[in-house]
């Protein structure tokens, strides 16, 4: 991966793959699609990202934008936000609490053994 591009570049180089012609009825709504073109932005565009796995910089998360995101993430992702949107605020806590103790992918595990490998509670 480059590291010297910013935001706006990546955002061109993966706009292509995630919001071509062909995926446009992947999106429920016109609205909808803006929404995920502006959370990819968001991400592309932050510093730091404090997430249940743990904090991630802005070339990490470059790195997983541009490496290891595939459409389906995004799909997924849309999927999940629109079933939680009719949720309380518990009931999304609740599943985020949940996504947290089943999140088992290696780079979560790796960065809970690196972040409690001195003992006690990182909050």
């Amino acid at each position: 991966m480059n590291r010297d591009k910013d935001g706006d570049e990546m955002f061109r180089d993966l706009a292509p793959i995630y919001f071509c012609p062909e995926r446009k009825k992947s999106f429920p709504s016109f609205r909808m699609r803006r929404l995920a073109k502006k959370a990819m932005r968001f991400l592309l565009h932050e510093n730091r990202l404090q997430i249940a796995a743990g904090e991630f910089s802005r070339s990490e998360i470059h790195d997983l934008l541009e490496n290891r995101m595939m459409p389906e993430h995004l799909d997924r992702a849309i999927g999940i936000y629109l079933r939680m949107r009719g949720m309380s605020a518990a009931q999304r806590l609740a599943l985020l609490l949940i996504g947290c103790i089943l999140a088992d992918e290696p780079e979560a595990n790796i960065l809970y053994e690196r972040d409690h490998s001195e003992g006690g509670c990182v909050l």
